[in-house]
């Protein structure tokens, strides 16, 4: 089944080398594998590592124009039909993966073979992140959950660490890469949701960050605008602006009181009139 599958890492401002995701899917390789790894790096320069690995096939993908994450999981599902693929594991750059992670998924897909997508347990110190609520247009986090079969009414799930059937993929219509980046997983689970009720969760978890939870005032203020923009597309596409707004005000209130800045409120109003 190993063989069936295409991992794609998406990149930015890291090398392949220095990618969480990419040593932590090293050691979770074993000796008799051999894996098929596409790389999408949205740096604005082209990496000049060497990309040889003894069980790791490397196909790169330089965007210069950051083109985000929903071009390069699409671009990616086209070179794996090319390929002979029929699963995608799609990762971002900064996602921690636990020794024998390829052998879980391919214990699950035997288990539960009439099932289009596998998703693992994301969490950020002990806070499940994924999968998660989502009601009213917002996700919030569940208390706990089981491995298994997992309903999809009321919930949706993050794009770091999911595996999908390739023909799936593409009957859903891949990702709308008019959402680059925030929402581009709630917009893709969302139109999974009519072809599919259930995914399936894995026994593992992953460990993984969100840059949303850094302290840094100009780290903050970036993906605050990326987020903004998300919203405005999310809405604009599959519609709820009115909740999506009221979260993202209340969000923008939250950071202004933090940093004292008006600049997070400025931000909102301006995506708000650009609807």
């Amino acid at each position: 089944m190993i063989d069936d599958l295409l991992v794609v890492i998406v990149l930015y401002k890291i090398t392949l080398k220095e990618s969480l995701s990419f040593k932590t899917l090293l050691d979770s390789v074993s000796s008799a594998q051999k894996i098929s790894l596409y790389v999408y790096d949205n740096s604005p320069s082209k990496s000049a590592d060497k990309l040889l690995y003894n069980n790791v096939s490397v196909k790169y993908v330089h965007d210069q124009n950051n083109g985000g994450i929903s071009k390069a999981y699409n671009s990616a599902a086209k070179y794996a039909a090319l390929q002979g693929k029929k699963w995608l594991l799609l990762l971002d750059q900064d996602s921690s993966l636990p020794v024998g992670f390829l052998d879980k998924i391919q214990n699950d897909i035997v288990k539960f073979p009439n099932e289009n997508l596998f998703v693992p347990v994301l969490q950020q110190n002990n806070l499940i992140l994924s999968p998660c609520k989502f009601r009213f247009m917002k996700g919030s986090a569940l208390n706990k959950i089981n491995a298994g079969i997992f309903p999809l009414e009321g919930h949706s799930v993050f794009n770091s660490g999911i595996i999908i059937k390739l023909s799936e993929f593409s009957k859903v219509g891949g990702y709308d890469e008019n959402i680059p980046l925030d929402f581009s997983d709630h917009c893709f689970i969302h139109r999974f949701k009519k072809h599919n009720k259930n995914v399936v969760v894995m026994p593992v978890s992953i460990e993984h960050e969100l840059s949303s939870h850094s302290n840094d005032k100009g780290v903050i203020f970036r993906r605050f605008n990326q987020y903004c923009f998300g919203v405005k597309r999310y809405a604009e596409t599959e519609g709820g602006g009115g909740w999506l707004f009221f979260w993202t005000l209340l969000r923008a209130i939250k950071l202004t009181l933090k940093f004292r800045d008006l600049a997070f409120l400025e931000v909102f109003f301006k995506t708000k009139r650009e609807l």
